[in-house]
């Protein structure tokens, strides 16, 4: 795996660590950095942010919003308000099994 990415990812010093050593959020920011390096056209994303401190949080994002604008697609599931807020990238709501598209919905 990429060097810089593992750096960005605060995971340089883990590189030769076995996968059952490390913490919740490390795993989390490994799968990320796996599904990043190969530059998926599609990314879906199930609360990526859950288990990292808001340094790592707004890194992951970043890195996202990063494979966005190279044409990926990230579909990121959330429940983190203040990202939905800072992001602010076209927005879906879940209510009650029924999907939302209204941009408006989406602003807290």
């Amino acid at each position: 795996m990429s060097s810089g990415i593992l750096n960005r990812m605060g995971l340089e010093p883990k590189r030769d660590d076995l996968a059952s050593t490390l913490s919740r959020g490390e795993a989390e920011r490994v799968a990320v950095a796996r599904a990043l390096v190969r530059s998926p056209e599609l990314i879906v994303a199930d609360e990526p942010t859950s288990a990292q401190d808001r340094d790592f949080t707004w890194s992951l994002m970043d890195l996202f919003l990063k494979s966005s604008i190279r044409g990926a697609t990230i579909v990121l599931a959330t429940h983190d308000r203040e990202m939905i807020r800072r992001v602010r990238k076209r927005c879906a709501v879940l209510k009650a099994w029924q999907i939302s598209l209204e941009e408006a919905l989406c602003i807290y």
